[in-house]
């Protein structure tokens, strides 16, 4: 069995995880789930309802808190199946019936931890054709692709696969080497740049898969989701 061809928990099993009482595994699970959730999420919100950065940083973190604690947590059924469209309806709900509790921002047993880049705005490129669901699937996108290229790296660590393709799919275009350049600086065939590259792709399609496995409750959910993923941009 490949290395990304099962992963234990879904993010509906995080869900009934952190409702638990445990609060070690309640805090482990929500943050999980921010991890991979936190940047389409706060996109959305920056976005859509034209949020300030700090409010829809703070909203972002609440509405973890709130989704696995409060009304939200109630209606999370998996047997609707896509989790990210639960999150859809959700956040609109949140954001709608949010009355501002600073009490509960400052919970630091609630907090969630996100895992922030330097400037969270530095992946934002608004187009102001997007609908407000195309912003949150262009940056869940983005978020998925982040998270397989992470096990992606995990799987082969530093050798020659990932460099090459690091070197190769990851480089801007007008930056990409040739095959023979590649060649050159690993000290390989051409055939062997190829069998790497073949290889990382075949790996990172399996670890995109695996990521969009963990939000789904069945195999024709999981086809829709690909579909939707692979049919977008980033």
């Amino acid at each position: 069995m490949s290395h990304f061809d099962r992963f234990p928990d879904t993010h509906w099993t995080l869900v009934s995880r952190a409702g638990a009482g445990d609060d070690a595994l309640r805090r482990s699970a929500l943050e999980r789930l921010a991890s991979l959730y936190w940047r389409p999420i706060y996109a959305y919100l920056r976005l859509h309802w034209n949020r300030t950065r700090d409010d829809a940083l703070d909203l972002t973190q609440e509405f973890f808190v709130k989704l696995l604690e409060g009304p939200l947590l109630q209606s999370a059924d998996q047997d609707r199946g896509r989790f990210r469209a639960f999150l859809k309806a959700s956040i609109d709900h949140f954001v709608m019936n949010h009355a501002r509790d600073e009490r509960a921002l400052r919970r630091g047993g609630d907090r969630v931890k996100l895992p922030l880049d330097d400037d969270p705005d530095r992946f934002l490129q608004a187009r102001t054709t997007d609908t407000p669901e195309e912003i949150l699937d262009r940056h869940w996108r983005s978020a998925v692709l982040d998270e397989a290229l992470r096990r992606l790296e995990a799987k082969h660590g530093a050798d020659d696969t990932l460099r090459v393709f690091r070197r190769y799919d990851l480089a801007a275009t007008a930056e990409r080497p040739t095959y023979d350049d590649l060649a050159k600086e690993f000290g390989l065939s051409r055939n062997d740049i190829d069998t790497h590259l073949r290889r990382a792709r075949k790996d990172l399609v399996l670890a995109i898969r695996s990521v969009l496995s963990e939000s789904v409750s069945d195999g024709a959910r999981l086809a829709e989701e690909e579909s939707e993923f692979f049919a977008g941009d980033l």
